[in-house]
């Protein structure tokens, strides 16, 4: 270690002769000043020296010298006003030595005034007026805002204002908090006294803006609060800032804290453990992803990663933001041209694998088109109904052809006289009328397909992948009409589509004499051994009952159904309720035939499957909204009859007079 050297000794005559090479804030060098050359700041915002403690520091002194000089700035000839250190320099006049160590700075009056507050408040060693005072004189002298001079000492606005607040208090009252007798916190609750004095407020109001400012001034220590603590209160148990204070809203209390600094210090580090915490489970979850911030600019985003995983590319990594529990993939590349040109590269190879698998699709499309082009029909229409196929049906965007390049092609030793892509309305039909039958069929066939793509379920992928001949195809449907079929109940001209719960107005196709095309693959399954029919009996109070299940669908017995729609349990110990329907219905048929119960809708018609379900289906959907415009006027008259419930009866009579139906009385 190099042994210690004293600065030189400032010359009276030559004060910048004397520079020790230790460079300083703006331009200042380190000095050894003599003590008769330094005077106190009368603007030091720190006024409170403790006695006892400037002699500890005389005595060190004058054992070890001033290791940390002072702070001074030139204020007449031979004369130099202290910044920072005016506690040292007290304890050198104590300890009677004649020169103390200083840098010498140039600063103007604001400069001056932040080196003064910002050195104490490093130190902690300004009471909480000095600070507010220093606050206030910094505002009053430099124009400063509380905002801008908290973003510039490094607090809040807060802080700033609740320190100034405080000046408004009686000097007595000021000086019992410089000394520490009362505290900051509790020196709030005497500005709402002081306050209410003023407002001329009741002893009740006075209470009441005491206990508000209290609460206001404290944190929560409950985890019930909205501002709940993170941190464990266990640690505050012995804590005297530890109270209940009452509400200002309502009669109960809450567990709070007087020391609010003391609270958000605990709760700044409690959320910083739990950081990092997740920080540590992030890490362990993808151990393999780089760690990243938002404003890092030295990667690239990557959405399509296949291309960097074929080269193996050592830029191509794993990387999550801090903090989320995701990743992502990014390219780590230091070189902007090299990943851009990368990128291209992709994209190009990208490209063709699509033009690729286009052309492939479109070889598959001829291929299926060829083997269509055997059926011929009448030249006219062919021309017509390829005419509206071109002129209104376009391909997709990134398709690689369009109608004019797509009709060059077809027409093979056909001439396109005056044919361009902006007149094909006009060129179209004409050109049309010289192609052969082929080359209709082809267009008619092929364009739709080109344009729409061979989608799974489509009717193009029906048709195009249909290998049946037309002569099996015309033998297959040449069945007589009136039919019905055994599976769904379909007939000529209606479909009955289940799983829609709807009908649709069609001309369907027949496989078998009592089987529609759309129930072969139902039909060809193993039949099931059906269901003994449900039957229905009026009593003698003239209610239809039947068997059905109960609420919970496992057990089965005999019910009556309300006007309302809700079912009534038939309770008679020859009817108990079954694990089975069929055993509920041989109880109920059983009971009937001792009754002698006439069976409901015996001298009736049979209902048709429109009408069940019209019966059965809840009349607020839009389903059965539809179907009750198709249904015949039998069928509606036939719904009025049965229907039990209000709202779907006063429907069907609302239809019926649409209808001008002749009906029975209406319900009332």
């Amino acid at each position: 270690m190099s042994e210690y050297k004293e600065p030189p000794m400032l010359d009276p005559e030559d004060p910048q002769g004397c520079l020790y090479g230790i460079p300083g804030l703006h331009g200042g060098a380190l000095y050894s000043v003599p003590m008769y050359m330094v005077e106190p700041n009368p603007n030091n915002p720190r006024k409170n020296f403790d006695r006892e403690e400037l002699e500890k520091l005389a005595r060190s002194i004058r054992e070890v010298g001033i290791l940390q000089p002072l702070i001074l700035i030139k204020q007449a000839d031979h004369v130099f006003r202290i910044v920072a250190g005016e506690r040292r320099y007290r304890a050198a006049q104590l300890a009677g030595i004649g020169s103390v160590p200083g840098i010498i700075l140039q600063l103007t009056p604001e400069q001056e005034a932040e080196v003064m507050l910002i050195e104490n408040l490093q130190r902690k060693d300004l009471d909480p007026i000095e600070e507010a005072r220093a606050y206030q004189a910094l505002l009053d002298g430099h124009g400063y805002t509380q905002e801008a001079l908290g973003e510039k000492l490094g607090v809040s606005q807060a802080h700033i204002a609740n320190r100034i607040r405080l000046l408004d208090l009686p000097e007595t009252v000021q000086q019992n908090i410089s000394r520490g007798i009362i505290s900051p916190s509790a020196a709030k609750e005497l500005l709402a006294c002081k306050k209410a004095a003023d407002e001329g407020l009741t002893v009740k109001q006075t209470s009441e803006a005491v206990a508000r400012e209290m609460w206001n001034a404290s944190k929560s220590l409950s985890k019930e609060e909205w501002e709940s603590p993170s941190f464990d209160i266990s640690i505050c148990d012995k804590c005297k800032k530890k109270t209940m204070l009452k509400k200002p809203w309502g009669d109960k209390e809450a567990l709070r804290c007087l020391d609010a600094d003391c609270w958000q210090t605990k709760q700044d580090e409690s959320k910083k453990q739990g950081v990092e915490e997740k920080e540590r489970k992030l890490n362990a979850k993808y151990p393999d992803a780089i760690v990243v911030t938002y404003d890092d600019d030295s990667f690239e985003r990557l959405n399509n990663t296949d291309y960097c995983r074929e080269k193996n590319c050592n830029d191509f990594r794993k990387a999550r933001y801090k903090g989320a529990d995701w990743v992502m993939d990014i390219c780590f590349c230091p070189d902007k041209d090299k990943y851009k040109a990368c990128q291209a590269e992709a994209q190009q190879k990208r490209e063709r694998e699509r033009v690729e698998k286009e052309e492939a699709a479109r070889a598959e499309i001829r291929g299926m088109v060829d083997a269509k082009l055997k059926v011929r029909s009448d030249r006219k229409t062919l021309v017509y109904i390829a005419t509206i196929i071109l002129e209104n049906l376009n391909p997709l965007w990134n398709a690689d052809t369009n109608v004019f390049q797509y009709v060059q092609e077809i027409a093979a030793g056909v001439e396109l006289e005056d044919a361009t892509e902006d007149n094909e309305e006009t060129w179209i039909p004409e050109m049309l009328k010289r192609f052969s039958e082929e080359q209709l069929f082809r267009i008619i066939i092929e364009w739709p397909a080109i344009c729409d793509g061979m989608k799974e379920g489509s009717i193009i992928e029906w048709y195009l992948k249909d290998t049946s001949s037309p002569d099996d195809e015309g033998k297959k449907h040449e069945e007589p009409a009136g039919r019905t079929c055994r599976v769904c109940g379909c007939t000529d001209f209606r479909i009955v589509v289940p799983s829609a719960n709807t009908y649709l107005e069609w001309d369907i196709k027949w496989v078998e004499p009592d089987l529609c095309s759309s129930c072969v693959d139902v039909a060809q399954e193993d039949p099931v051994p059906a269901a003994p029919a449900a039957r229905s009996y009026i009593d003698e109070s003239g209610k239809e009952v039947f068997a059905s299940d109960g609420i919970g669908g496992e057990t089965f017995g005999t019910f009556w159904r309300s006007p309302s729609g809700g079912l009534h349990r038939v309770k008679s110990p020859a009817m108990p309720m079954v694990a089975t329907r069929e055993e509920a219905q041989k109880n109920l048929d059983a009971w009937a035939e001792k009754k002698g119960l006439k069976q409901f809708g015996s001298d009736q018609k049979e209902l048709t499957v429109i009408v069940k379900e019209m019966l059965t289906r809840d009349d607020a959907t839009e389903d059965w909204k539809s179907n009750l415009a198709i249904l015949t006027a039998d069928e509606l008259l036939t719904c009025i009859e049965k229907e039990t419930r209000p709202s779907a009866r006063s429907k069907f009579y609302k239809e019926a007079r649409r209808r001008k139906l002749s009906t029975k009385a209406e319900v009332s």
